[in-house]
């Protein structure tokens, strides 16, 4: 009997799933925008570079090689640093 009723139960569960329609797929066009593509200039500022020929860099000063004709002296990492002439370069692309 416990067979009959779970084969009465298959058969009713396959009628029911059956019998219901199955919803229609409705497309919905979709329109594709395209957005314009901003273009960006860039400007391109010359900057000449300037190179110097180093003399020399000490940890403390030095008075006859600053006292030259032409040399500059920086400060740069905790050294005196001599540098003589000014060449410029300027690049462009």
């Amino acid at each position: 009997m416990k067979t009959a009723q779970i084969f009465l139960m298959g058969i009713f569960l396959v009628f029911i799933s059956c019998g219901k329609k199955q919803e229609e797929k409705v497309e919905i066009p979709v329109k594709k925008v395209e957005k314009p593509v901003e273009v960006v200039k860039e400007e391109i500022i010359e900057q000449p570079l300037i190179f110097t020929v180093q003399i020399g860099a000490f940890e403390y000063g030095n008075n006859k090689i600053a006292a030259a004709k032409d040399v500059v002296t920086y400060k740069e990492n905790n050294l005196f640093v001599y540098r003589f002439g000014s060449f410029f370069f300027v690049f462009r692309g």
